[in-house]
């Protein structure tokens, strides 16, 4: 499944469940978007990697290449009976009750205009702003409408008050439904945090039962962290696995991020004699450093240091600023992959000054700026 949406500064291309993802059909991506953006794949290319190396970012909590990514699937070709027979006792007892006792009621629609999303923005914004999340990405919502493949499930009290919303990525071609969104109003509605935890779990519950009416054959709670070392994250496993899913192994999503790669690979084809007669030394150990001391690399041009005053004691291969009292800026070229902003504190520093009168201080990233004018 695919799609393809503008964030207002960038086209990116999200691809899902892909199987044998070959570094060709990569590559024929890189030429109609600026971000790329693969969840969840089997066997994806090694060549992939080899190709864009340190450039590549993981979707998943600690993720490397071809690290191991999982999701709870629940088989909707079950009877229902059978489907909650897998829920954790506690489970089962929740949703019966909110089924029997609490007097909710559920609605389904798949949204064909805008404005018909707006509720479930207005609603996922407000839960993301009570738990210091950023808000929904309304570019990658309408594309997923606008495909029809975002279906959207509520549940709401007696009163009409909406206590639990959720958004689904539908993919007919794969019969499997993804959980994209789910939002409740847990801080905001302390007297009823009950109440509502109920109405959640039985709007899973109904959500399968209508996915499997649908003709789906798997619903996919999404990402299932398997560390140990992030209490949040093993707590919203637990809450997904007493549903009774099985497991599904994936490769790490990965997000290719093309048009910082297209720059960087620009600002060293401009500058390779440059920097092949100096001294080098990138500043920023971020993912644009990565990706550039990668390519240095490749090109047998590597770096004489890297300066990150953040990560330097976390990491030997990093150094602080204070190296460079024993560089000269006539044979030493100093990369700062930075922000711009950052950058104009850096060249303000009284260490640097001298590279900066010598013009031996860069910018990467003004650079590409000024490359793509």
């Amino acid at each position: 499944m695919e799609i393809q949406w503008s964030d207002g500064r960038e086209i990116i291309n999200e691809i899902y469940w892909s199987r044998n993802l070959s570094l060709e059909e990569v590559r024929e991506k890189e030429k109609s978007c600026d971000l790329l953006r693969v969840w969840y794949p089997q066997n994806i290319d090694d060549r992939i990697y080899e190709q864009y190396g340190d450039g590549l970012t993981y979707i998943e909590y600690n993720g490397r290449w071809k690290g191991k990514a999982y999701s709870a699937g629940i088989d909707l070709t079950q009877d229902a009976a059978e489907i909650m027979g897998c829920f954790s006792k506690t489970r089962r007892y929740e949703i019966r009750r909110a089924m029997e006792r609490d007097n909710l009621y559920i609605d389904f629609y798949q949204p064909n205009t805008r404005l018909e999303c707006n509720e479930f923005f207005d609603f996922y914004n407000e839960f993301a702003k009570s738990k210091g999340r950023t808000d929904i990405a309304k570019g990658k919502a309408y594309a997923l409408m606008e495909n029809g493949r975002l279906i959207i499930a509520k549940i709401s009290s007696a009163e009409n008050e909406i206590l639990s919303m959720h958004g689904y990525i539908a993919d007919e071609d794969s019969k499997r439904v993804a959980l994209y969104t789910s939002s409740s109003l847990f801080r905001e509605k302390i007297d009823i945090a009950n109440l509502i935890g109920r109405a959640n779990g039985l709007l899973h519950y109904k959500c399968m039962l209508y996915f499997k009416e649908k003709g789906y054959s798997i619903y996919d709670f999404g990402g299932i962290y398997k560390g140990n070392d992030n209490i949040q994250l093993q707590n919203i496993t637990q809450y997904k696995m007493s549903f009774g899913g099985k497991l599904i192994e994936f490769d790490n999503s990965v997000v290719i991020p093309f048009h910082l790669i297209r720059g960087i690979d620009a600002f060293l084809e401009t500058n390779r004699d440059i920097l092949k007669t100096n001294k080098r030394i990138v500043w920023g150990a971020a993912q644009s450093g990565k990706y550039l001391l990668y390519r240095m690399n490749r090109l047998n041009i590597p770096a004489s240091c890297v300066i990150d005053n953040r990560l330097s004691d976390e990491n030997d291969s990093y150094v602080k600023d204070s190296i460079l009292s024993e560089y000269e800026p006539n044979d030493t070229i100093i990369i700062v992959t930075t922000s711009i902003e950052n950058y104009g504190k850096i060249v303000k520093q009284e260490n640097c000054t001298k590279y900066a009168e010598n013009n031996s201080l860069v910018c990467m990233k003004k650079e590409i700026e000024r490359m793509c004018i």
